[in-house]
């Protein structure tokens, strides 16, 4: 009768021997640090690329608002640039009531860009209350409005802007250029007043109508910028 050898017996128990606990812990603590490092990888990757687009969105409208505006008021041979609608003058009108009555406007409120008629009366009334309180009241979207008179937003996405003007002289000290900057930020983050702005642009515009009728920029204000812009 073949018994065998007691050796390999010994060692086919060996064999079947399994992963002590100790190691199966080391190897699930090792899985879940990776797994941690792989998902946080991802996440700074995707938050990166929503940032990126984000950036990218609020470009286009930057650029696209800013060509607007350079056509409407490009060949335009008086510019007057004013920094406050409703300051009241000597004569009892309000700075609106002055200067609409000799030009067209253009500004934004609320991060839309509006335009208005001017008027040969100087009227310029402002609504008085709701989201609206201090918007003139004669004044439209520049790209228009819904069935319901809201402004159309559909070109501004999630992005609103913020349109502000200033006047530039040349080497002869005459300011015959006015430098348009918007500021474009986000609605769906942050809140009022506290936006997060994701795009700043500017342009140059050079007034060569206004050079040959021998005008130049006309500004009424002490700031550095402007928030309406008067033309003719």
């Amino acid at each position: 009768m073949y018994i065998g050898n007691p050796h390999n017996a010994k060692r086919r128990r060996n064999l079947k021997k399994g992963f002590t606990l100790a190691e199966l812990l080391v190897t699930i603590v090792v899985m879940g640090i990776l797994s941690i490092c792989v998902f946080l990888i991802t996440s700074s990757a995707s938050k990166t690329f929503r940032h990126g687009q984000a950036i990218i969105a609020g470009d286009d409208v930057k650029d696209l608002m800013i060509e607007y505006v350079r056509q409407i008021i490009k060949d335009k041979e008086k510019i007057w640039l004013v920094d406050d609608i409703n300051t009241t003058l000597s004569d009892g009108r309000t700075k609106g009531e002055k200067y609409i009555s000799t030009g067209n406007l253009l500004f934004s409120f609320n991060g839309i860009i509006y335009i208005m008629d001017s008027n040969i009366d100087g009227e310029f009334p402002l609504v008085a209350d709701g989201a609206n309180a201090g918007l003139p009241a004669n004044a439209r979207p520049l790209l228009g409005s819904g069935d319901d008179g809201t402004p159309n937003t559909e070109a501004y996405g999630n992005y609103r802007v913020n349109l502000s003007f200033q006047s530039l002289l040349n080497q002869e000290g005459k300011a015959l250029a006015v430098k348009v900057r918007i500021a474009v930020w986000d609605r769906t983050k942050g809140s009022a007043g506290s936006y997060e702005v994701v795009s700043v642009g500017e342009e140059v515009i050079h007034f060569y109508n206004m050079e040959n009728k021998n005008n130049k920029v006309q500004t009424d204000g002490t700031a550095p910028s402007f928030n309406y812009c008067f033309y003719a």
